[in-house]
């Protein structure tokens, strides 16, 4: 949508399916940022991941089908199956596909004319829906590996699988046996195959750093969708509301700078400028600098993303890769305008970050301390936070290091508020 969205048509959008393709686009465009590449694609390609296969491509949409999709309290087996629905009506029109539901066992859905489903008829949509929603209730345990076999089984050869996730394999066992269960289904992939994994909100902290990191080996993302105020995926409804004020909390410690400053300022921009709610904005670091000598409200304008840009280019903040100080600060500066989405940027979390001088707010500040703020009345439903993950630590070390307490933590704030996300894919 352009920046000349009227105020009806901003209030419009907060109301259905525009909002849902609003925010398809901008994380489209989040994805997209992490290579020049892909920036360089068509920004009007209606998925929320970016990166599809061709037109002369097939594509494996693996459903988690087990228990943990049935949790009341978090993602429903009705979420699931929406985030899937959702996900075929976004393949290109020519597009084949096969669905696989998985538990302790992994069954791909028959369909009607042979293996494969054809995203352009009718029939098939139609064939996928009645027979996911007959899945019901989902039993058992996600057995990875045997759905990443029964991907690799499909021939033609798959050119690429979107994994919806409920929880990762052996929940309840030992971590060395989770680790040990994890590393063996990744063992059973189609070789060569990318991996977009969309996680369901009964995913836990532990279990997203090992999806993020099977994707990150594959070449793929990984999106943590928003969750309506149930609690639950809300793949059809969009944000819980669209903000008209953003304050983006943007990482300025080494790695990300000399690694990811790029894909940093092209990310702010494109998430200006393409939110059509947006009215003003403020930057400020990890650690709660502002970019300008004090954090002011920008109201949304070409010449003030121009300015922006130039700014953040020359920005010299350095930090130490504690985004919590930020965040807390951003709820404070949010109080004074209303409904706000907070928008981080970062690649890890700093175990031990020594204080430095003159800082404008305070880095001693645990997650306990952060979930009590954002749990209060006055904020809660006020604040969104979103998160943008950047893979800086995978690509220079092979390993997620740091970058898993920062990917379980950001996904936490995400649930909480009804946030998105996203991890973006390794260069």
């Amino acid at each position: 949508m352009s920046r000349t969205c009227s105020r009806s048509n901003r209030s419009r959008l907060s109301k259905g399916a525009p909002v849902t393709a609003a925010f398809a686009r901008l994380v489209i465009l989040l994805c997209a940022a992490a290579t020049a590449t892909a920036a360089a694609q068509s920004s009007s390609v209606p998925d929320v991941l970016a990166r599809l296969p061709p037109a002369s491509g097939r594509a494996a949409i693996l459903v988690d089908g087990s228990a943990a999709a049935a949790d009341a309290t978090a993602a429903t087996w009705d979420g699931a199956v929406a985030v899937a629905e959702w996900l075929i009506a976004r393949l290109p029109a020519d597009a084949e596909y096969q669905v696989i539901v998985f538990a302790d066992q992994a069954r791909a859905l028959q369909a009607p004319s042979g293996t494969w489903f054809v995203r352009g008829s009718e029939a098939d949509t139609n064939e996928v829906s009645r027979a996911l929603r007959a899945n019901v209730p989902p039993v058992g345990q996600p057995n990875l590996a045997a759905a990443f076999s029964a991907a690799a089984a499909l021939v033609p050869k798959v050119e690429r699988i979107y994994l919806v996730a409920a929880a990762a394999p052996g929940r309840e066992l030992p971590e060395a046996r989770r680790s040990s269960l994890f590393a063996n289904a990744m063992k059973s992939l189609p070789k060569a195959t990318p991996v977009d994994t969309l996680l369901l909100p009964s995913v836990n902290g532990d279990e997203v750093t090992r999806f993020w990191f099977a994707s990150l080996r594959t070449r793929g993302s990984m999106l943590a969708l928003p969750t309506d105020r149930r609690g639950r995926a809300s793949a059809e409804s969009g944000p819980r509301f669209e903000a008209a004020h953003a304050v983006f909390v943007v990482d300025t410690s080494g790695s990300m700078v000399q690694l990811a400053w790029e894909r940093v300022q092209r990310v702010v921009r494109e998430v200006i400028t393409r939110s059509a709610s947006l009215e003003d904005f403020l930057i400020i670091n990890d650690e709660g600098r502002a970019l300008e000598a004090a954090p002011t409200w920008t109201a949304v304008s070409p010449a003030a993303v121009e300015k922006v840009a130039g700014a953040l280019a020359r920005w010299q903040a350095h930090s130490g890769s504690a985004p919590t100080g930020g965040i807390l600060r951003a709820v404070e500066l949010a109080r004074s305008v209303g409904p706000t989405t907070i928008y981080v940027l970062g690649d890890d979390l700093a175990v031990s970050v020594p204080k430095p001088r003159r800082v404008e707010w305070s880095l001693d500040r645990s997650r306990e301390e952060l979930l009590d703020v954002l749990n209060r009345d006055e904020v809660r439903g006020n604040i969104i936070v979103s998160t943008i993950a950047f893979p800086t630590i995978y690509e220079a070390t092979g390993e997620l290091y740091t970058a898993a307490g920062f990917a379980a933590l950001q996904y936490e704030l995400a649930v909480r508020t009804g946030g998105f996300f996203v991890g973006l894919p390794a260069r």
